[in-house]
């Protein structure tokens, strides 16, 4: 995943656990609640969210994943207006964008940040939207 180090996929997984249990101690009763810094967090580009929306019936767990992609640069002048240096510009890449490379990405992040939530018989419903690949999966315990 990511070119990551052992060190850095064992973070990256207790993220997850603790990402799991924030979502499930402060469950969302409004989809506003959603946007909470609490729910999200970040691994390089990605931008991940993690929730249990009780919002809906039924409940469910809702994770997110979004990508911020270098898009170009854009030149830094000084007060004469002499070229100085290029700074990179990132943007909030759509989904219908990805490249299979990174589709593959999001569905391992979306995969680990799940966990041990979804099993084989689990159905989880997958949302294309503009700026995010979504996952909902039925919360079972109550």
């Amino acid at each position: 995943m990511q070119n990551l180090n052992d060190q850095e996929i064992l973070a990256w997984k207790l993220r997850c656990l603790k990402q799991r249990e924030a979502a499930r101690n402060a469950p969302c009763f409004h989809p506003a609640h959603a946007l909470l810094e609490q729910f999200g967090f970040q691994l390089g580009p990605w931008n991940c969210r993690f929730t249990l929306d009780r919002f809906v019936k039924p409940a469910s767990w809702h994770g997110t994943v979004s990508l911020f992609k270098e898009i170009g640069t854009e030149p830094v002048m000084d007060a004469e207006g002499r070229y100085l240096f290029d700074t990179p510009q990132d943007a909030l890449l759509a989904v219908h964008a990805w490249d299979v490379e990174e589709m593959d990405i999001a569905r391992d992040l979306l995969g680990d940040i799940f966990g041990e939530l979804i099993g084989r018989d689990t159905i989880v419903r997958v949302n294309k939207g503009i700026f995010a690949l979504h996952w909902m999966a039925q919360c079972l315990d109550n």
